[in-house]
Formats: structure tokens, C-alpha cells, sequence
């Protein structure tokens, strides 16, 4: 769509550069592989279930319901003032009986006869400034922008429903690493009332034990609470009763490089809340005209025809017909300053869209930076905490190994678990949020090239609608 430049040629609406949107950026800042964008973000974490469980949202989910009715509203809306721009054609009847009353005779006598009247009526309105023309052409943007929210509602909720997939997954994995704590720490409480028992600790040596092994039932509880959640949203998502019945992989795929979005102008032909924003521009600038067109005078033609059951041979006669059609024309004089302010207000209007589309190429161009870097960000924090983790590992097998000879205390034992524990949570939430930053980063982007998310039908034009609609 290009409407945002036909704006700015609207008296006193500007367009985007008026409204300060920056010279595109000629490359991203975060520089990366490249390479063009996967053909289906979908495919790189490689799970069926996340797959259908995408499509039963966008199947399912209620919030996408009503974005695709409001469509609907606006494609009738759109048909709507198409038709109003043609000519308006009514037609009238009415029927009784006439009674006449008469004496014969001195006596009164009456007689009835039926009495028909009918009658056709016309009316057109000259556009004489655009003020029809640019009322069609304002309904038509309205229902491309409702089409862009409807595939940016896709889109939303197709990455609404793989982020808390992914939360759920890193809420079992949170879950298992509880158990694995709860196990550990069961260990260690009976290696240390062993060696109670045996005289070589203490009972402060115990109650320390039985104190870590309380807190890892704890974790475990909150675990499970957290994993319900994350349950219930998803279910929530696909339309489902949330009874935390749904279940996800522990383990995330590893995620392939990030891969180039293209140019930074991409955006603007790919987002479709770029679309939107740019198409309601356009809908603005056009009422703009139309309330700076009411202050002009208006020329609108009327035509009435009406027979009796006694003369409907009018409806030959050509002057007949010819007397009856009517030029109307008015202008405004005074209404108070009505029609001028809602002028001032919608040029208001115009530009308060105009900055609303600035700032959302803005975004667009901020959030696909930010994805890019913390993708980056999040493989070196990946790197360093595996290396942690190994390190942790053999850290706890040591020091359970110097604990039961007595070489260490019940705290350094505590802290080695501790340690390895916490290497291991962080490791898996930072799996978790890269892999929700990849999703977000093609969202960014518009859907990174996932055609089954966007609509593949051109909508139809309100002209079209209006043809089908006189077809028998």
C-alpha cells in the first residue's frame, strides 16, 4: 500500500516526514549473518505440537474472533458508503376506498370505489469536490486497516501461543530441576545423619541438612503451581477451559543462528500494524477533505413520480416526468461554526495519524535492534553458563566426595549443590528467553516470511460486494 504519500498532498495534514519520521536506516546497527529470513519461523523449533497447537489458536482463540468480525463490519461499512454514492431509488403505494354520499329521492345513498395512488422517488447528489468520491475511498482504507489489524491479530496470536509454549516448557524443566534439588538434598541429609550417627558430625551438621531438604519441597511446590499457570494461559490461548491439562517438552530445541531481516525498509511493506497505521493516515487525510468539502455548497438532483388509478398514462408523457425533476442546491451559511470546526477537527485528527504512523515504523525499526542484540547477548550468556555449569557439576562431585571423607563441612557441601543448582536454572531460563526473543524477533519483523499466518486473498472491493449483491 502506498497511502501515506498520497496524504501529505491533503491541505494541512502532513504526511509521515512532516509527522518526523526519519530517513529510513540504510542497514540494521546489529550487523548479522547474511542471509535471508527462514520461510517459516515456525520450523525452526522443530515440534509438531507446537505447530498445531498454533493452529488450533488461530482456529480457536476468541480475541481473533472478533478481529475477523470487526472486518466484516468494516467490509460492510465499505459496501455501505459505496452504495450511498449511487443514485437512491424508493418506491410508495397506498390503497383505500373513496365514498360518496348523495340523496335520491330524499333518501341519502353512498357509493365506494377503490382509490390507488402510487409513486416512485429519485435522488442523487453531484460530487461536485470530491466530498462522495473521497467518503467511498475513506470507508475502503477503514477496511484495509481493519484486514491489517486481522493479520496482525494473527500474527500476535500465533507468537502469543509459541512464547507460552515456551514458558510452559521452561516452567517443567524449572519443576524437574526441583526434584533433582529435592533429590540431592535427600542425599545429602542421609549421608549427614549417617555420620551423626557414627559420631563425625554434628547436630548443627543435621539440622542444616533437614533445613536444605525443606526448602527444596518447598520449590517443588511452587514448581508445580507454576507450571498450572503456564498450562492455563496456553489453554487460555486456544480457546480451551484452563484445567492445566496441557503438557510441553522439557527440553527446548537449539536454535539455529539469528538470520538477517532483510533492509530496514522491509518493514514497511511486511508489518502489518504498519499497514494498519498507514492505511487509517489515508482514512483521516481523505476526512479531512470531506469536512472541509461541507463547507462548500452541495448539488443534489430529486425526481417524484405519482399516479392515481385515473392517470397513469403520465407515466408516458415525457413533460410530465421532465416537471417533476428537481436540481437542488445549497450552501451553508450559518450553523455557528459547526462545519468549520469539524474541519479544524479532523485536519486535527489527520495529524495525530500521521504521528501515530511515525512512531509505529519507529518501534518496529527499535524492537527488530533489540531482538537482533539480545539474541546476541543471550548465545554468550548461553556459552558462559554452560561452561559454569560444568564447572558446578564436578564442583558438587567433589565436594560430596571430600564431605564424606570429612574434609569439608555440611556448608560447603550445601553450597557446591547450591551453586550447581543455580548454573543449572539460569542455563535453562536463558534457553527459555532466547528462544521467547526469537519469536518476538519475528514478530518484529512481520512474521519473518510465515505466509500461512497472513491472509492470501486479496479482499473484496466494495464495488464487487455491491455487484453480487444485485445479482439474482
Amino acid at each position: 500500500m502506498a497511502f501515506a504519500s498520497g496524504c501529505a498532498t491533503h491541505a494541512n495534514v502532513p504526511g509521515p516526514k512532516e509527522a518526523g519520521l526519519p530517513d529510513t536506516p540504510d542497514a540494521w546497527a546489529v550487523d548479522l549473518e547474511k542471509a535471508a529470513p527462514a520461510s517459516d519461523w515456525i520450523d525452526q523449533f522443530g515440534s509438531e505440537q507446537l505447530t498445531a497447537l498454533i493452529g488450533e489458536s488461530l482456529g480457536e482463540n476468541f480475541d481473533l474472533a472478533a478481529a475477523a468480525a470487526r472486518v466484516e463490519a468494516s467490509n460492510a461499512s465499505a459496501r455501505a458508503a459505496f452504495g450511498r454514492s449511487l443514485p437512491s431509488v424508493n418506491a410508495t403505494g397506498s390503497g383505500g376506498t373513496s365514498r360518496t354520499v348523495f340523496e335520491v329521492a330524499g333518501a341519502p345513498q353512498s357509493t365506494d370505489a377503490a382509490v390507488y395512488d402510487w409513486g416512485l422517488s429519485a435522488s442523487w447528489e453531484a460530487d461536485l469536490w470530491g466530498r462522495v468520491s473521497n467518503t467511498v475511498n475513506a470507508a475502503r482504507a477503514d477496511l484495509l486497516a481493519s484486514e491489517a489489524d486481522f493479520a496482525a491479530a494473527r500474527l500476535s496470536i500465533a507468537a502469543s501461543t509459541a512464547t507460552a509454549w515456551i514458558s510452559l516448557s521452561n516452567a517443567i524443566a524449572q519443576r524437574d530441576l526441583s526434584e533433582d534439588e529435592r533429590v540431592a538434598r535427600q542425599r545429602s541429609l542421609a549421608l549427614t545423619e549417617r555420620r551423626f550417627s557414627s559420631g563425625l558430625s554434628t547436630a548443627l551438621d543435621v539440622r542444616l541438612a533437614r533445613s536444605a531438604e525443606a526448602t527444596a519441597r518447598s520449590n517443588i511446590a511452587s514448581s508445580e503451581q507454576a507450571v498450572d499457570d503456564a498450562s492455563r494461559a496456553l489453554e487460555t490461548l486456544l480457546g480451551r477451559y484452563p484445567s492445566a491439562q496441557i503438557d510441553a517438552p522439557e527440553t527446548l530445541p537449539e536454535l539455529p543462528p539469528i538470520q538477517t531481516g532483510g533492509e530496514p525498509a522491509d518493514l514497511l511493506a511486511r508489518r502489518p500494524d504498519i499497514a494498519a497505521a498507514e492505511a487509517r493516515l489515508a482514512a483521516s487525510g481523505l476526512r479531512a477533505d470531506i469536512a472541509r468539502a461541507s463547507l462548500r455548497p452541495s448539488l443534489s438532483f430529486s425526481a417524484n413520480i405519482g399516479v392515481s388509478d385515473d392517470d397513469y398514462e403520465n407515466l408516458l408523457d415525457a413533460d410530465y416526468i421532465a416537471g417533476r425533476l428537481l436540481a437542488n442546491l445549497a450552501a451553508p451559511i450559518f450553523n455557528g461554526g459547526a462545519l468549520k470546526a469539524d474541519a479544524e477537527s479532523a485536519e486535527a485528527q489527520a495529524r495525530v495519524n500521521a504521528a501515530t504512523y511515525a512512531q509505529t515504523v519507529l518501534n518496529a525499526w527499535r524492537e527488530v535492534e533489540e531482538a537482533r542484540s539480545a539474541d546476541l547477548s543471550f548465545a554468550l550468556q548461553e556459552l558462559a553458563l554452560e561452561d559454569a555449569l560444568v564447572e558446578a557439576q564436578a564442583a558438587e562431585a567433589l565436594a560430596e566426595r571430600q564431605y564424606q571423607r570429612g574434609l569439608i563441612s555440611i556448608f560447603d557441601l550445601i553450597d557446591a549443590q547450591t551453586r550447581r543448582i543455580s548454573a543449572e536454572r539460569q542455563l535453562t531460563t536463558v534457553n527459555a528467553s532466547r528462544a521467547i526473543n526469537r519469536v518476538e524477533y519475528h514478530l518484529a519483523l512481520g512474521g519473518g516470511g510465515a505466509a500461512a499466518l497472513v491472509p492470501n486473498t486479496a479482499p473484496t472491493s466494495p464495488e464487487d460486494k455491491s455487484q453480487e449483491s444485485l445479482q439474482p
